[in-house]
């Protein structure tokens, strides 16, 4: 018996002691992986190089080449680390046994970013002796799994987030002519993380010890990850009707945020939940159940909302969610393995349970239709649990006697888009699935203040060769289609930008003829021949025509960006690529993080800079308003106040955030990755469900379109030759000035100092008072038209 397998077997415990002096194996341990990651204890490591040797007796069948190893950061050794195979073709593993019977074990399964969700999406199978041994159809519903977990009290987060990510597969084999054969086809979709192989007379002892290292798998998660514990909030008052019913309901603040043992705010209101908003659009209210004890089937009903005057607003206007808790990793705590629940997405309502001691939210969303007469609506909202009496709070909302004005605003959001990531999401491509998703996602941006307008060139993040047509060396045409196609969506679906602009990302275009980019190890370059970068500008002019020829919006080229990442290297990049875009006669826009950025805008490159909360010096900012064609912002908000407030005395035309809906990663699974911080999550291919402060980017929104339309009222009104109109817009412009002065005119600290971050969130500002400010401007909105004798909306 070969030296490894004496280890194998002594550290399995499959055998006593005195069974390792036997002429035969008991136990084959083997764990798959790099040469770095880590290794379970009592097993051996197999890596892509370990290729089939007669002197060791075991190893891979296919040549390094058409295998990769996988590793995932803080989850337990044993599946941490896998191998793949790199192509969509069967890869195999053999071992050199004695003739006989045996029984096989495989833990399949991984975890990392969105390249592994194919193994979720994908059938494959597993071979013994070249024999089908299984075949594996994964449900669809598997993958959105962890986006639609309802936490309740006492989950443990191994069990609903690590442990379903994995599964063991069992089956008998016979060794003949002293070999064992396993086949994964295809391996493209086949993470093995590790295998076990056992006598057949041993294989209910390996089914107990297969227990057992599941059992020590759970228990190395709780050694790398710690829930952090929830500030106690103190105890709230409860009425003896409270007490006996079993739960408190109480309105809470949109801006404020819960945990499962929070308790109600002294000030909430526990008899109604008072809000406003002007015809067209929609407000945000939420409200929570305190539970004294268990309670099952909690949900909430909406009445229609009526006013004195005999108008309606029916309850179908009333969208009513869940709000999700799930875990999360604090931040910045992610390499300490560190995570407290915390409120994510904002779930379809359904039934929920809620535990003694815990609470849980539900939201509204409140769209008043267009023409909706001013004046108080009122209605009920209904709380109900099993075998518990019900509750009510009233809703009063208030439509404005006037309609907002409609900024030159937009948002965007940059990544996580299906036509980025559908090679993930669907590796056996449907293009009708693809197009249906496609729809839902521009609804979804659409319904939350966004948009989704892009010109795709190359779907799934990459250029195909046929997006370029090359005759004699040179582009001479390149394959809109796919954006034909979701221009038509976007009209469909009443969805164009505001702002009449799209993106288009232009790194596939940087391939050809010779373009180079190599981003290992913090690298970022661009080579071109003089023939590639010859064909990179005129592919971003064929693209630029065709647009304006189709009457699409105005295509603004960007790429990669955030440059200083890369340091000098990153600097020379930027300045390279963009002036490239600047004689090709396009716009141009960069989304920039620091100097290496920065010198692009100094240059004159770029005609309209994104930057970001660290490119947003005062000198920076006054030069890029001051230069500019255009003032977009990119990754600076997380808050209400960055979105409203801020972006409003900056004049941003343009509001841009990495993240998008489709996670690089299992959706909802924050175990998974480390860069999710998703605007919404996909529930299924074709629903997607918003996260929660994305409602608190809408209301910051809306709190720029109130400010605007202030603002462009003030204009009119100040030069009247009404005494009345001029002394309200005096008082209007006065209290404006006031609020807008205590904004930051830039964040002039070290770069990445977390304090100029919390700065452009509004951090300094009571983030109650944002509800009380808006009132405050509608109020004075009123005030300015009643003086300027306006009655219309």
């Amino acid at each position: 018996m070969k030296p490894v397998r004496h280890a194998l077997v002594f550290a399995f415990g499959l055998v006593c002691a005195a069974q390792l002096a036997a002429a035969e194996p008991a136990a084959w341990l083997l764990d798959m992986g790099s040469d770095q990651s880590p290794l379970w204890a009592g097993f051996t490591r197999v890596t892509p190089a370990t290729t089939y040797d007669a002197g060791r007796g075991y190893g891979w069948l296919n040549p390094p080449e058409d295998l990769r190893a996988n590793e995932a950061e803080l989850v337990d050794a044993l599946g941490a680390d896998n191998i793949w195979g790199k192509l969509n073709k069967r890869i195999g593993f053999q071992l050199d046994l004695p003739d006989g019977r045996y029984t096989v074990f495989v833990l399949t399964g991984a975890m990392g970013n969105v390249v592994h969700l194919r193994y979720l999406r994908a059938a494959h199978e597993w071979t013994l002796q070249g024999k089908i041994a299984g075949r594996i159809e994964p449900a669809e519903e598997e993958l959105f799994r962890t986006a639609n977990y309802d936490w309740r009290k006492g989950d443990d987060a191994y069990d609903h987030f690590v442990r379903p990510r994995y599964q063991w597969l069992k089956h008998d084999a016979t060794a003949s002519e002293g070999r064992l054969e396993i086949g994964f086809n295809s391996g493209l979709d086949f993470p093995v993380a590790a295998m076990i192989v056992v006598p057949h007379e041993h294989t209910q002892k390996a089914e107990k010890a297969v227990l057992r290292l599941e059992a020590e798998r759970r228990a190395a998660f709780h050694q790398l990850w710690a829930q952090l514990p929830q500030p106690a909030d103190p105890p709230a008052p409860v009425s003896d009707p409270q007490r006996e019913r079993g739960y408190v309901v109480a309105a809470v603040d949109c801006d404020d945020d819960l945990h499962p043992w929070s308790q109600p705010a002294a000030d909430a209101s526990r008899r109604e939940i008072a809000i406003f908003a002007a015809a067209g659009e929609q407000e945000q209210a939420s409200l929570a159940v305190f539970a004294s004890r268990d309670l099952d089937q909690v949900g909430i009903e909406t009445s229609d909302l009526r006013s004195r005057e005999g108008h309606a607003i029916p309850a179908a206007a009333i969208e009513r969610g869940l709000v999700q808790f799930t875990p999360w990793p604090a931040r910045g705590s992610r390499r300490h393995a560190q995570y407290w629940i915390q409120e994510c997405l904002i779930l379809p309502h359904r039934p929920t349970w809620i535990g003694a001691g815990t609470c849980k939210r539900f939201w509204l969303t409140v769209r008043v239709p267009p023409g909706t007469p001013p004046g108080v609506f009122e209605g009920r909202i209904t709380v109900s649990a099993a075998g518990a009496p019900s509750a009510s709070l009233e809703l009063k909302l208030r439509v404005l006697p006037f309609a907002l004005a409609v900024p030159p605003l937009e948002h965007f959001m940059y990544f996580g888009s299906m036509y980025h990531l559908a090679g993930f999401y669907m590796p056996r491509f449907d293009e009708q699935r693809y197009w249906d998703s496609m729809r839902e996602e521009v609804r979804f941006a659409r319904d939350n203040d966004f948009c989704r307008a892009e010109c795709i060139v190359g779907r799934w993040g990459g250029g195909r060769s046929s997006d370029f047509k090359i005759e004699d060396g040179r582009v001479t045409d390149v394959d809109l289609s796919d954006t034909e196609k979701l221009m038509r969506l976007l009209r469909d679906e009443n969805a164009w930008p505001r702002d009449n602009a799209m993106i288009c990302r232009t790194e596939p275009m940087l391939y050809l003829g010779g373009g180079r980019i190599a981003t290992a190890e913090r690298r970022l370059t661009f080579c071109p021949t003089p023939e590639g970068r010859a064909n990179f500008i005129r592919a971003v002019q064929i693209i630029d025509r065709k647009a304006r020829q189709a009457g699409w919006p105005e295509v603004v080229f960007d790429c990669f960006g955030e440059y200083t990442n890369f340091g000098e290297e990153g600097k020379q990049f930027g300045l390279a690529v963009h002036a490239s875009l600047k004689e090709a006669g396009v716009l141009n826009t960069l989304r920039g993080n620091g100097a290496s950025d920065m010198a692009c805008v100094l240059e004159g490159l770029v005609a309209i800079p994104q930057p970001n909360w660290a490119m947003m010096r005062t000198e920076w900012l006054d030069f890029m308003k001051k230069h500019s064609r255009r003032l977009w912002a990119y990754n600076y908000a997380e808050s209400r106040f960055a979105f409203g407030w801020f972006s409003f005395k900056h004049g941003f035309q343009r509001g841009s955030y990495e993240s998008g809906v489709y996670a690089n990663g299992q959706p909802g699974n924050p175990f998974d990755t480390e860069t999710m911080f998703p605007m919404g999550l996909p529930l299924a291919m074709t629903r997607i469900a918003p996260a929660l402060w994305l409602k608190r980017l809408v209301e910051g929104g809306d709190d720029y379109r109130y400010l605007y339309t202030l603002d462009r009222l003030l204009a009119d009104a100040q030069p009247s030759t009404s005494e009345d109109a001029r002394r309200a817009a005096g008082e209007a412009r006065k209290w404006l000035d006031e609020k807008l002065a205590t904004v930051p005119n830039g964040l002039d600290r070290l770069r990445a100092d977390p304090r100029d971050f919390g700065n452009v969130q509004g951090d300094l500002w009571p983030k109650h008072v944002l509800g009380r400010y808006r009132q405050e401007a509608a109020e004075h909105i009123i005030a300015v038209r009643k003086a300027l004798g306006r009655t219309g909306r």
